[in-house]
Formats: C-alpha cells, structure tokens, sequence
C-alpha cells in the first residue's frame, strides 16, 4: 500500500485463499473449489456487490462487473488483501474452476461476517535504479536450466551433473521454472527489464507472482507500502540469486565426491559410493510411502510399468482442463485404456504410447498466468515495425489494423459479463475468440518477406514457426500421416504448435507458389485450403491426431514470389500484401541502418568501423548488383567487411570506403556502363527503338529493339530468344504498319506513298533483341516493335532519349501493362533516357506508388482519394496529364512520363506532329 491513502474506502464480499496462496494484481489466478461451494459463492458475491466499488474500479481499471472480491491471502495475520474481479465459472468434472483477475491492493480496515472493508490502492509507480539483481537473477536462471536440461537430455554421466540432478532443491525448482507459462513469462520480463528504466511496478508484481519465492517474501512484497516495495523486492532477489550460487552449488559436493578414492584406495571408494547410494534410494523409498504409492514389493516389476504410464494416467484425470474436443477426449481415454492392457513388449503398445505422447506435449492447457496485451501501444509497435524493416508502408498499416482490432477486441472482452456455466457444458476458454487474419506477403526474392513475418510474431508478443512448403507434393505432408502407417508422424502445421508451445503463434508458411509438382500440386493446395480457411480450421483435422484442432488463434503469414501461380480457390481465401522490390535510394538507406551494422558485428569489427558514404552505396547498387532485393547487396558489404577484417590484422586501416577502394574489395563490377544505347558505324539512324522490361528477379531494365531491312518478299524474322506473345505482338506490328500504309493514313507521307508502299512491300526484315541468351516474352512490347518497323519503313530515327512499354491492337489501341515502377528504375539507371511513353491506363501504377513513398499514411490516402477521383475525370477526356505524381517521377528519377492511349499519340509524341495519323481513320477503315 502507498504511504498515501487514496481515500478509497469500500466493503467487499471476503474470500479467504487456500493455505499459502497469495494473489498479486495484474495477474489472471484460476481456483478449483467444490461445486457446491462455487454455487454459494457464485450467490452471495453477486447479492453482496457493492455499487460504489463498482463504479470506481470500472473508471480505474476499465472493468465492468459486479462480481467484486477481495481475496485474502492464505496465510496467519495478513493485513492486506488483493481486490480482484470474478471473470468467469468454469464447471470441470468433480469441481469447479473460478478465474479471478487481480486489480489491486487493498488494506484491510475491518473484518465483519464475511465482510472486509479495504483501503483501495489505485497507483503502482516503481523505479528501479540498479538493475544488477535482475540481470543477476535471469543470468542464475538461464545457467541453471541449461545445466539441468542438457545433462539430463544428453544422458550425461558426468558426475557433478548428476549430483545436480539428484538435489530435491534442484529438483523441485526446474519443474516450476521450465514449465512453459513461467518460461514464456520470464522470457518476456528480461526483455522489459533489459529497457532499464520506466515504471516497473506491474512487471515487478508479475515477476513476484512468476519466481517461486517463498510465501513469506510474497506476503512480505505484498503488504509493503510503495515506497519500501523496490526494497523488498531487491531483497527477495538477493534471496533467489544466494540459493542459484550458493545452496545449488555442487563444486563442494563433487570435490568429496571426487576425494574418496584418494583416503581408502578405489575400491573402499566405490563402497563409500554405493552406501551413499542406497542411502538415497532408501529415502526416496520412504518419501513414495508417506505420499501413499508405495506398494508391495512382490509387485515391482508391475510398480515400474504402472510409473512409466503414471504421466499419462495424469494427463487423463486433468483431461477436462484441456481446450481439448470433446470427441477428441472421448478418443484419447479409449486408447488410453487399451494401452494399460496392453504388453509393453508389443509393437503396438510402442506405436500408440508415442501417440499418446504426442498428444500430452500438445499445448492444449491454459496458462494459470497470462501477461495482459490489452495496453498494447499502438505507436510504440509502430516504431518497432518501422525500426525492424525500411518502407513496406502498406504491409505496416494492415499489421497495425490487426493490432488495433485485437485490442478493441479485448477491451470489449474485459467488460463482458461472466456468466456461471452449467454441469452439462464442457471447459470453455476463458475469453472469446478472435479469429486471425491470412495474410499473403508477395513480391520478388530478398524483399523482405520472411523477415517481416518475424517482425510481426514480435509485435504481437507471439511466437514464431515457419513452414516451409515449396515442393511439398503430398498432402499428408500437411495433414499428418494415418497412425497405421510405419513412421506416421503428425503434419507439419501440428508440429509448429508443439515446437511452439502456443495455440496462437505466427506460422510463416513460406513459398506457397512452390507447392509440389504440376501432377500432384492440386492434392497439396486442398489441404492448405482447410489450414487457411477461416471457416474451416476451427475443426481442422490432423490424419495422425485424429480428432480436430482449432487454429483459428493461429495467425498464418504465406510467402510467394508469383500470386498467379496460386489457384484461385486458395489466392481467394488470403488476404494479399504486394511487396515491391527496393530502389536504389531505398537500398542506400537500408543499407545503412541496417546491413553494414549487421555484416560489421558479423565480421567482429568494432561499431563503427567500416564507413561507406552514399556514393560508395549507390555505386554497389547500380554497379554490382541490380536485385529487386538486398541479398546480393547484403553479401556484397559482407565482403567488404571481411576485408576490412584482414586489414585490421595487418597494420593499418582505414574506416572510410570510398567508390575507387569497391574493386580492391569487390573486383569488377558487374554492370559498367551501359553502350547498348551508343551507335555504331554500321548502324542507320532508324529501326532502333529502347523498349523497357520486367525481369524475373523483380527488376526492371532496357530492351533494345532492332530492325534491319533487306530486299526481298515483305516477310519478317526474329530473333534474341523471344517468346510466343512478343512473336505475335511482331505479327501484330507487321500487320498495322501495312494496313496504315495501305490505307494512306500516315500524314506527312502521302506525297510519295506509292513509293514507301513498295518498300515495304519488298522489305525483308530481321528483328532482334540483344543478349540472346536470355529469353524473353511478354505483350508489353507491341507499341516499341510497331514504332520500330515504322521507323525502319520511314527511314525516319527515334530519339534515342525516347523509352517505351504498352501493348498493341490490331486497331492501333495501346494497352495497360505491369511492372511499371520497375521499368520506370530501368529507364533510370539506362543512363541516356529522360523521356518514358506509358499507356494512359497505367496512370494509376504512377499514382499508385507516389501514395507508397509516402510517410504520412493518413494524408497519403485522402490525397490518393483525391487524385483517383481527379483520374475519373480526366481519363474519358484522354487528355495529356503533368500532375503531382509526375512530377515526383521528374524530380526523383529525371523522366518526363508521356502518356499514350493510341498509336496516333505515340506518333505525335515522338516526332513532334511531323509523322501523324490521319484524323479520317474511321472512314479509311469502313
């Protein structure tokens, strides 16, 4: 309690704890007590309830209840009580549980019929100056489990291990500190303490309620006032660290060990062992009697059995404990009753007692302590996001919707009634459920989308599995094998939850587009289809299991780098975040913040002690790696660091790495510069045109187009490994540059279009697009060919600052295309290229991501509103638009963006009104 009295004084029904029970607020405590008991409990809290501490608990600590308790702790003359708020009855099979949620402390004033009247504490302000006994306290822990887990995982024969193993002390403490709520817990508290400063006062409460310190320091902590509460605390720690590195030291105990060979000789040395020895079993013989286990020694060998199914006969009592179906513990009890009649010996025996295991190390149980996430900062996951990835906006905003869902969500939860459930109902969970989100995170390799998936499991204080799925071609990959299979194992979706210990972690099921063959992919998307299926995984049925499982906690996250190679039925069921590949000034900053700190750690450098500016960046970027990704670049400043590291061996060293240093690190950069644009000499000015590309790897650069003619039948060849769509997009360019010199419709050309109609007529021409090597296809490239011929047939050049992309009608239409932002870059880093034709229909691709780059995201979307209505304006019009996106395009990447809707505007648009098409195109046609 604070020295202060808040002034709240109100009369509370009394509960009295169990014998050394001590409630602390801030924590979710669950009580078995007779049913009958329950019942009258359950009454008399209800028609004891007080209006005023209602009132004042629910504007305090966002309660709405009128089931208010205060629970007195199971100890002699105690002074102080914990206030806390009934959430809920759970009947069980022979009892009934209670869940109390612990609000506060209150100090007893007066105790009368069941009654107490308590001073309120509303307030827990703690600061902690010296972190020293915490960091001592989580370091003691972690040696001591580690020590305890491997020796006796690892079966190790190591004396001092055993020794460990055979203290009670030891004992007792691994089975309370590794359980999975107390390990989880601790786990988060070192993180909150790692901070250092802050007001710890909850966490400190939880902290107390977590160790197993003494009832006596609990009590102790408890009744203390605020301002000696950081002092009791700091002395129960010290308690805690002495009994880790004093009474579970064993050195001294080894050291006799080890000694008692050296006095009577080896043999008097393994006597003295062997006493010691049955001392110890002797005792433990008489620790098994006195709890009423022990039985007649003419059933030994029957004893060692029945202790070998002893966790399983547990596991069977506290079956209705469990979130687990209802026709799910009807099956487990059968199999259970035919393992106890079975032979050991028995193969069948082996294959359903690893199946009973299985089911036991499932994290089916509620945890007794649950940390709240109900205060969950918005901004501060915001910060944590954005300090985990650069950019990724609109992946941010819908983790922060989720977030902001769940915790509404929440809040509505706390102030729901508890309602008192009857004998025939079976163990419900304590709060309802939200179901999760699948989310899809695609985009080009080394984006960013695993990393992400992590970032979000650590937002949301969950933990993270990832599955990989490419080239899974059997669905019971998935869901499980049938159990009368050799070797059947449960699928890979139940083994996440158990490597997990949580029935709500973040499952990362990562190249989802890579799932098994073309033959047998169908079979393995069926079953993702239930995983993924809100409507469906509340029941999913795992083969080896054989009863369903509730995922519907679990938030899935899927990886693809092509959506479209994902059925319809399951692309339907995921909700899609597109992540598109990093510019190189994205890249500068990435590179910055964050991979030259990671690769100079990873070199064993300094901080701080390699230095690349951002012309050195850009220069790696550009010149040595052109990936949608980092991965390149991330293995790039690896080499760079590695040789920073050979140099800080031998003398001297610099810090800095400017851009003439990357080939001493680097070697020769792989793009130089780039004289696919200069001309040769035997090169006429016309029939080359610069087309624009998306590449497989997410990235966007120039395709060179080129033309030559030769006399001979109108007929054209290509070549440079073109596909079956830029093989038709030339027949399409062939068949319109006759047609509109047929029909007279080019102006400017009708004074001699007899003599340009017979050489076309008479032309054969050679397409061909450089580095042959690599094949290429798509329909982007229509309006580039179509201008190319034309080019070569008029004998007129095409400015070679000019790029362009959009597909091509046979009625001169000019279509929408993808990858803009990519080819956009391309153009960028071709060098030569300041002016880009892009389809009028693309405009949206422009606006689309000038709204991404932007850091403000809730001015981003009323400007994206704006410009979206002002685009359904002047689309109809198809007239020439210069606004705001256009000119980010200008000032960042120094291309003028064109827009096209037809051929007759790409004409116009690059000779200037010289070459155009005539305005009587309609009548030529009919």
């Amino acid at each position: 309690m604070s020295s202060k009295s808040s002034g709240l004084q109100f009369q509370l029904p009394l509960y009295q704890l169990q014998h050394n029970l001590v409630f602390l607020p801030g924590i979710t405590y669950r009580v078995l007590v007779d049913k009958q008991l329950a019942s009258e409990l359950a009454k008399r809290w209800l028609a004891e309830s007080n209006t005023d501490a209602i009132s004042a608990l629910s504007a305090q600590f966002n309660v709405a209840t009128r089931r208010i308790v205060a629970c007195m702790p199971g100890v002699d003359k105690a002074e102080t009580c914990t206030v806390c708020v009934v959430t809920g009855f759970y009947q069980m099979t022979e009892s009934t549980l209670i869940s109390f949620k612990a609000l506060t402390r209150g100090r007893v004033v007066q105790v009368e019929n069941q009654k107490v009247h308590v001073d309120l504490e509303l307030t827990n302000h703690q600061e902690i100056a010296d972190m020293s006994q915490f960091e001592r306290l989580f370091t003691n822990v972690d040696g001591f489990l580690a020590e305890y887990k491997n020796g006796a995982s690892d079966g190790d024969s190591n004396a001092k291990s055993i020794l460990l193993r055979l203290l009670p002390l030891a004992t007792l403490l691994y089975n309370q500190l590794s359980a999975s709520d107390v390990s989880s817990g601790l786990a988060n508290l070192k993180k909150v303490y790692a901070r250092k400063t802050g007001n710890f006062g909850h966490y400190n409460d939880v902290l107390v309620a977590l160790f197993p310190f003494p009832v006596s320091l609990k009590l102790e902590y408890l009744q203390s006032v605020q301002e000696d509460r950081v002092g009791v605390l700091l002395k129960a720690l010290d308690f805690a660290n002495r009994v880790f590195e004093e009474q579970l030291n064993v050195d001294y105990l080894n050291e006799i060990w080890s000694d008692l060979d050296l006095k009577n000789g080896k043999s008097h040395g393994n006597l003295a062992r062997s006493q010691f020895i049955s001392s110890h079993l002797k005792n433990l013989r008489a620790l098994v009697e006195q709890i009423g286990l022990a039985k007649p020694s003419a059933r030994r060998a029957q004893d060692e059995e029945d202790d070998d199914l002893k966790p399983f006969q547990q596991f069977i009592e506290s079956i209705d404990h469990f979130a687990i179906n209802d026709d799910g513990k009807r099956l487990i009890t059968k199999d259970f009753q035919r393992l106890k009649q079975m032979q050991s010996s028995s193969s069948e025996y082996q294959v359903l007692r690893t199946y009973l295991e299985v089911v036991m190390d499932m994290p089916w149980q509620r945890d007794d302590t649950e940390i709240s996430f109900q205060d969950m900062d918005l901004s501060k996951a915001k910060q944590q996001l954005d300090a985990d990835h650069y950019g990724m906006e609109s992946a941010k905003e819908r983790i922060l919707e989720y977030l902001a869902v769940l915790n509404l969500h929440n809040r509505n939860v706390s102030k729901a009634e508890p309602e008192f459930i009857s004998d025939d109902v079976a163990t419900k969970p304590v709060q309802p459920s939200l179901k999760a989100p699948i989310l899809l995170l695609t985009g080009p390799p080394g984006v960013g989308k695993t990393s992400l998936a992590k970032s979000i499991a650590g937002t949301l204080g969950r933990k993270f599995q990832r599955i990989s799925v490419g080239g899974l071609n059997n669905y019971a990959d998935l869901k499980g094998h049938r159990r009368t299979y050799v070797g059947a194992i449960p699928g890979l979706v139940i083994q996440a939850l158990r490597r997990s210990q949580s029935m709500n972690p973040v499952i990362l099921l990562d190249e989802v587009d890579k799932l098994g063959s073309n033959s047998r992919k169908s079979d393995s998307e069926s079953a993702l289809l239930e995983i993924l299926d809100p409507e469906q995984n509340t029941s999913f049925q795992d083969h080896y299991l054989g009863f369903p499982v509730d995922l519907s906690q679990v938030l899935f996250v899927c990886t693809a780098n092509d959506l479209w190679e994902l059925s319809d039925p399951l692309r339907d069921r995921m909700e899609v975040i597109e992540l598109a590949g990093y510019t190189y000034r994205e890249k500068v900053e990435i590179c910055k913040k964050y991979i030259i700190p990671r690769q100079i750690e990873r070199a064993g450098l300094p901080n701080d002690s390699v230095r690349l500016d951002d012309a050195a960046i850009l220069k790696i970027a550009t010149g040595y790696t052109r990936e949608a990704g980092i991965r390149n670049l991330e293995r790039l400043i690896g080499a760079i660091c590695r040789g920073k590291a050979i140099e800080s061996q031998l003398g001297e060293y610099s810090h800095t790495v400017a851009v003439h240093d990357l080939a001493k690190y680097l070697g020769v950069p792989t793009h130089l510069r780039n004289t696919s644009l200069e001309e040769t000499k035997l090169q006429n000015e016309y029939g080359v045109v610069n087309g624009l590309s998306y590449n497989t790897d997410g990235s966007g650069s120039l395709l060179r187009f080129e033309m030559v003619g030769l006399p001979g039948s109108q007929n054209m060849n290509c070549t440079g490994r073109l596909g079956s769509v830029l093989l038709e997009s030339s027949q399409i360019a062939n068949t319109l540059v006759g047609y509109m010199l047929h029909n007279n419709l080019i102006v400017g050309t009708q004074d001699y279009r007899d003599e340009l109609l017979k050489r076309y007529e008479n032309l054969s021409v050679h397409l061909h697009v450089p580095e042959g090597a690599i094949s290429k296809d798509g329909p982007s490239a229509g309006i580039t060919m179509t201008l190319c011929l034309l080019s070569l047939v008029l004998q007129r050049k095409v400015p070679d600052n000019l790029a362009m992309t959009g597909e091509i009608t046979l009625t001169g239409k000019v279509l929408p295309i993808g990858g803009v932002r990519e080819k956009l870059l391309g153009a960028h880093l071709a060098g030569k290229v300041d002016r880009v034709l892009l389809p009028r229909q693309n405009r949206k691709d422009v606006i689309e991501d000038y709204i991404y780059n932007m850091k403000d995201r809730t001015f981003a979307k009323e400007l994206m509103a704006k410009l979206l209505e002002q685009e359904e304006q002047l689309l109809p019009a198809g007239d020439a638009v210069f606004g705001e996106p256009e000119k980010w395009v200008q000032d960042s990447l120094g291309l003028e963006i064109v827009y096209v809707g037809d051929f007759s505007d790409v004409l116009a648009r690059v000779w200037s009104g010289d070459v155009a098409v005539s305005g009587a195109v309609r009548e030529a046609r009919m």
